[in-house]
């Protein structure tokens, strides 16, 4: 069973959005999308249990509020 939190949940769905910066190096993350990728397609091949906490629904909700915003008039509508 693998558990995520918003971070992962926020790149997963907006892949365009800027990428943490890597505790050791303190620079962006590198090839982020196909690390998830390679991370989604692994856990499918290994038939995993994905969960999500509520808190992390919660925040992930809230947030994509905000991007909500910034969309062009009539984008999901």
């Amino acid at each position: 069973m693998i558990g995520v939190d918003e971070t992962f949940l926020t790149l997963v769905f907006y892949p365009e959005s800027d990428p943490p910066s890597d505790p050791k190096t303190h620079k962006p993350v590198t090839r982020l999308n196909e690390r998830i990728e390679f991370l989604v397609d692994s856990w499918e091949a290994a038939r995993e249990t994905i969960i999500v906490p509520t808190p992390v629904i919660t925040e992930f909700l809230y947030l994509a509020g905000e991007f909500a915003s910034d969309l062009p008039s009539g984008v999901g509508k």
